[in-house]
């Protein structure tokens, strides 16, 4: 059984659920060319893992400068009805 099905799903929805999946990266790298600016790239980054991962409530991209171990946080979002508490971000998940 595939991964990306639910358990008991049938292979037509497994493979439906596959295919919405892969257009979703495929849109996703798709405008992710499109623009030079980084919080547009970032805000288009986090759109499209949010339609790739329906599950996810939050999601934030970090950044750090070559050689430089500290991790900076550059863009953070919510889900519509997610707990709007502080997001905080485990240091062992970031590493």
């Amino acid at each position: 059984m595939s991964r990306t099905a639910a358990p008991g799903a049938s292979p037509a929805a497994a493979a439906a659920k596959a295919a919405r999946k892969l257009e979703a990266v495929l849109a996703l790298v798709s405008r992710l060319g499109q623009s030079l600016e980084l919080a547009a790239v970032l805000d288009d980054l986090l759109d499209g893992l949010f339609k790739i991962f329906p599950q996810a409530d939050r999601g934030f991209v970090g950044l750090k400068e070559a050689g430089d171990e500290l991790v900076t946080p550059q863009a953070a979002r919510q889900r519509p009805g997610a707990s709007q508490e502080p997001m905080s971000v485990s240091r062992t998940i970031v590493q």
